[in-house]
């Protein structure tokens, strides 16, 4: 972990996680191939649901392959640790709509 992502992480377990909780999180999952866990802050919108996150410049990154089947990941919101299933949004249409549904509750 860069020590960027490990100062917004900390951020985001303490009491001050109110900083930083409305629109980032920390994923935790693991890589489908070796298994091995990740924990990563990344940008998102909460949801009744769960968080929408978009990879920013996702052709430059490879950690949102690891969720190209839907799995089951961890996320840090609000100073607590929540289970939830994700996927990965594809085609040109669902593109559009996480990305407008981002811009309007941002």
């Amino acid at each position: 972990m860069q020590v960027g992502d490990a100062v917004v992480s900390r951020i985001l377990r303490s009491q001050s996680h109110r900083l930083l909780s409305a629109n980032v999180a920390v994923l935790r999952y693991s890589e489908r191939r070796s298994g091995r866990q990740f924990v990563m802050p990344v940008q998102c919108v909460a949801r009744d649901d769960g968080v929408v996150v978009l990879a920013g410049r996702a052709e430059s990154k490879s950690w949102w392959r690891n969720l190209a089947v839907p799995r089951g990941l961890g996320y840090l919101t609000a100073g607590r640790w929540r289970r939830t299933s994700a996927r990965v949004v594809g085609g040109s249409d669902e593109r559009v709509d996480a990305t407008r549904w981002l811009a309007a509750h941002a």
